[in-house]
């Protein structure tokens, strides 16, 4: 699962939003199921910023926010996100070579999460 966090920050305040990003991003490394992650800027517009993660399954995704160490890191920072989804299921993956895996949905037909 990828957690994507976007964030508008001006070329101005770029030093600063790396300085209060990085522990969050540490923190989220600390937790149970946590796989990568990285904070990036886009090239053609550096005031476009995510923070991205993957993780195991969104349930480690969410269980690591509501983790205090992590909540008081974080509640700053993600109050500038962008109100848009974040976390996304990864159902295909393409390894250098070719190498492909498909994975399979967590979500039932209706849309709701199915059982674990």
């Amino acid at each position: 699962m990828l957690a994507l966090s976007r964030f508008d920050v001006s070329e101005q305040a770029a030093d600063g939003f790396v300085e209060r990003a990085r522990p969050v991003l540490v923190a989220l490394s600390t937790r149970p199921g946590f796989l990568d992650g990285r904070l990036v800027r886009a090239v053609d517009d550096p005031s476009e910023w995510l923070l991205v993660t993957e993780w195991e399954g969104a349930g480690f995704y969410r269980r690591a926010l509501l983790e205090p160490a992590v909540a008081v890191l974080a509640a700053e920072l993600f109050a500038g996100a962008r109100d848009e989804p974040s976390a996304f299921e990864v159902l295909a993956t393409v390894a250098p070579g070719g190498a492909e895996a498909i994975g399979r949905s967590d979500r039932n037909p209706r849309g709701t999460p199915g059982p674990r």
